[in-house]
């Protein structure tokens, strides 16, 4: 596969409520519920809808891509931000200020986006409600909760009008397009995960945006895989990446890296002769759902270790009570393919639009 952007991640520290993921282990303890969830009747709102990705295949990478930066979920939660309000999601505040809600705020923390407020981990749970509810695909929001890797921000406190959540390439956007201030798009890029009214403003900061076709593909209950003996990667195992080809790097993106990935004890891979030949990992992990990502070292491919690799993860994912999904582009052969060996199962087909990013080939 060369389905693959190479973006530097930048850990935060993990949110208190929201417990890393550990394999073998049950994180669902105060976890949120939605993910992507329903427009309101104008297509805005804490009820969006949208797709989510990942893709991967034996030639490379196989079963799901990360469905954003290489080929998103979350509940309601009553917690109240450190001012004493609470975060509600509404488009138009009763006492909003038009002129300046048509501006990101400043705050001291800036992040890429000008002007725009970085909302702290403890904070993250009262934004639940802008991506719910959860459903299969890709978990950008929730995986960050979750985890503490990547940030979000939100044009203005109490009251957001639009929510971006960032995740090395992978992005979410919620909210009403036209609060979004000139300029608000500066410095992003990657793929987005946004409801369709969104398209024109991502094509009006960025004309070449292009609409990137996503295959989403949900695990059965009663679906049984293939054994296999591919084992739980550990911090141990670092050496083994040492030289891990560059097209297989993304694979770890959304963990912080290697050693963020290793450290959650989320991976399971086969090691030949000292070197990771594949690796699977859930790439973006929800409540209920756990989209898995797979690569497959160039010297090691049609080998069946991406189906093996894939196999373990799976029994990994339903101990912790979870839903394995899995996506990837529509004309990705070699991932469909290991999908269908796995038991994977079609559920919809979604898009991601590409920001400033070329779209990857299978």
């Amino acid at each position: 596969m060369t389905c693959c952007v190479r973006v530097a991640v930048a850990g935060h520290r993990p949110l208190c409520q929201g417990p890393v993921v550990v394999a073998g282990g049950d994180d669902r303890v105060e976890a949120g519920d939605g993910g992507q969830g329903h427009r309101d009747a104008a297509g805005h709102g804490p009820r969006d809808e949208q797709g989510a990705e990942h893709a991967d295949d034996d030639r490379g990478v196989a079963g799901g891509d990360g469905g954003g930066e290489r080929g998103r979920g979350e509940h309601r939660d009553d917690e109240r931000e450190a001012a004493g309000q609470q975060m509600r999601p509404c488009r138009h505040p009763p006492h909003a200020d038009h002129g300046t809600a048509n501006r990101w705020r400043t705050a001291p923390d800036r992040g890429r986006v000008f002007g725009v407020l970085t909302v702290a981990p403890d904070e993250l749970p009262a934004l639940r409600p802008w991506f719910a509810p959860e459903r299969p695909g890709p978990l950008i929001f929730e995986h960050i909760v979750r985890t503490g890797h990547g940030s979000v921000r939100v044009d203005r406190r109490p009251d957001p009008q639009v929510v971006l959540a960032e995740l090395t390439s992978n992005i979410a956007l919620r909210g009403a397009p036209d609060r979004l201030p000139p300029g608000g798009l500066d410095g992003l890029a990657g793929f987005v995960e946004a409801p369709p009214d969104w398209l024109p403003t991502l094509r009006a900061a960025d004309a070449d945006t292009a609409v990137w076709d996503r295959r989403v593909a949900v695990l059965p209950d009663d679906a049984a895989v293939p054994a296999s003996d591919a084992r739980l990667l550990t911090s141990a195992d670092a050496p083994a990446f040492a030289g891990l080809s560059t097209d297989s790097t993304w694979i770890a993106a959304t963990w912080g890296g290697v050693p963020g990935m290793l450290s959650a004890g989320v991976a399971r891979g086969v090691v030949l002769d000292g070197r990771v030949a594949a690796i699977a990992v859930p790439f973006y992990v929800g409540e209920v759902y756990e989209d898995i990502g797979v690569v497959t070292e160039p010297a090691h491919r049609r080998r069946g270790l991406s189906t093996a690799c894939v196999a373990a993860l799976v029994g990994d994912i339903r101990a912790r009570g979870h839903v394995p999904t899995w996506t990837t582009s529509p004309d990705n052969a070699g991932s469909l393919g290991v999908a269908a060996r796995t038991g994977f199962v079609h559920d919809r087909d979604d898009v991601l639009y590409a920001l400033r990013t070329r779209i990857p080939t299978s």
